[in-house]
């Protein structure tokens, strides 16, 4: 049993890693939740907040919204965290004009009995343990899809031999990287039949999802021969750049293509500096997908350029070497560069894309207008798959549950009304399954199938019942424990 003194020793050393510093962060990621949560919780020692970064979080209610749900933690504890923090800023101007200039940096660089005193009363907030939520059916999940679920590390914990430590091997909980360590220490100490024997099976470290975990880096490191290089330029750890410029000079074998290290590199936000460094080996293609404002403004000259290129030497580029406006449909910061050329927008890609409601809300209404063969005969439309996945989506699709509730069966492909094309289902639920925003619709929609007889449940289709396997990979199926 887990002592209340070690718990506490955990609370603070993960609270010591969100409060200290690094050069490389930017503020508020375009992807929020995944960044938030990758920056927080589950921060990696090079990951650290400022306390501009918890200023900003405070100051703006829905990325205080965000945080709450990305934490797993009560509103009001965050609340209670942002007023001692506001007051704490206006007293530090009877501080010496040092501290004062420190507070815009990270709260690391502040005298250590102020930074104590912050780091106290965040650590406050910090749960102890997470646990399931009530309704949620043990037995009913995977544990496949658990092991790389951040917030299921205390329940992979007590029930180590269910882990799939391949899938384990994604998984950026601190917690899961201690687990993952002994993992590899316990294979390089088996002989050859049982490691053999353990590789069929399938249940080893992964290297390719070990390599893209941002908190595997110190692991990567001691067990060099384990990183694929071309994942590891995926890996949105900051710290991954110093080893990546080191083999670019070395070279890469033929399983790790030099070519597939820089599609990865150019749609990594953390590798700008190499490809500064690098502008020729740039795939302009896969920029496309990358958030970085520095890349942004990449794309903005590249899509200048192209568009003063002729039909003729437009198509002579290689595809490799143009905009790619699929890609950049899905990224959360090229929003006004799709607002500046609406003609190019994909929304079967923007539909996931968390920073585009404002433009989906606008699709949603024209899709609204039109009768079923003009809906059928549009090519360009909104992938309900993806926005049921897309976590800042929650409103759109709480008004499109409650529309096809009160307008048609449940799981019937046409209304009776066959004119209207929109009563037909939208609402992808296996996808919604895995939406972390979406914790409270998922609990009402297991009510809802739980009342269902055993007939009407099998009659529901794949896409229309909740999927136990994204759920098990949901961090929101947890709740804290303090």
């Amino acid at each position: 049993m887990t002592s209340l003194k070690h718990l506490k020793k955990d609370r603070l050393s993960i609270t010591s890693k969100i409060l200290k510093k690094d050069k490389d962060f930017s503020p508020i990621s375009p992807e929020l939740i995944k960044d938030l949560r990758d920056r927080t919780l589950y921060a990696s020692p090079s990951m650290r907040l400022s306390f501009a970064q918890y200023d900003t979080m405070c100051k703006d209610e829905k990325v205080l919204d965000m945080m709450a749900i990305t934490l797993n933690k009560p509103k009001a504890k965050l609340k209670k965290f942002c007023k001692y923090l506001s007051v704490f800023k206006k007293e530090i101007h009877l501080s010496p004009k040092s501290i004062a200039y420190k507070m815009n940096g990270p709260i690391c660089n502040l005298p250590q009995n102020i930074r104590s005193t912050i780091l106290d009363k965040f650590e406050e907030i910090l749960p102890s343990k997470y646990v399931l939520l009530d309704g949620i059916d043990k037995k009913k999940l995977n544990w496949s899809y658990l092991s790389q679920n951040p917030s299921a590390i205390d329940l992979l914990k007590e029930n180590t031999h269910k882990i799939d430590w391949s899938l384990l091997s994604g998984n950026p909980n601190p917690d899961s990287i201690k687990l993952l360590e002994e993992r590899i220490k316990y294979q390089n100490n088996l002989d050859d039949y049982r490691y053999r024997k353990l590789v069929i099976s399938g249940n080893i470290i992964n290297c390719y999802l070990l390599s893209q975990n941002p908190n595997a880096i110190r692991l990567l490191k001691k067990y060099y021969n384990c990183i694929v290089w071309y994942k590891l330029a995926q890996n949105s750890n900051p710290n991954v750049i110093k080893l990546l410029q080191k083999q670019i000079k070395v070279g890469f074998t033929d399983n790790d293509s030099e070519e597939s290290v820089w599609f990865s590199l150019s749609q990594n936000p953390n590798t700008m500096e190499i490809l500064k460094d690098n502008p020729d080996k740039i795939i302009w293609c896969e920029l496309s997908k990358n958030s970085n404002p520095d890349a942004i403004e990449l794309l903005k000259n590249r899509i200048t350029y192209e568009s003063n290129l002729s039909r003729e030497e437009y198509y002579d580029l290689e595809g490799r070497n143009r905009i790619n406006w699929k890609g950049l449909s899905a990224n959360p910061n090229a929003i006004d560069l799709l607002k500046e050329n609406p003609e190019q927008i994909n929304f079967n890609y923007l539909s996931a894309n968390p920073k585009a409601i404002d433009l989906l809300k606008e699709q949603i209404k024209y899709e609204n207008t039109l009768d079923v063969k003009e809906y059928k005969a549009l090519e360009n439309k909104i992938n309900w798959e993806g926005l049921s996945a897309n976590p800042n989506a929650i409103d759109l699709l709480k008004e499109r549950i409650e529309y096809e509730k009160y307008n048609h069966s449940s799981d019937s492909r046409d209304s009776s009304d066959s004119a209207k094309h929109n009563y037909i289902n939208r609402i992808n639920w296996k996808e919604l399954s895995g939406n972390p925003n979406a914790i409270n619709l998922i609990k009402e929609r297991i009510k809802y199938e739980n009342n269902l007889s055993r007939e009407e449940y099998y009659d529901l289709k794949i896409r229309n019942k909740i999927n136990w396997r994204q759920l098990s990979s949901n961090p929101s199926i947890f709740t804290p424990l303090y």
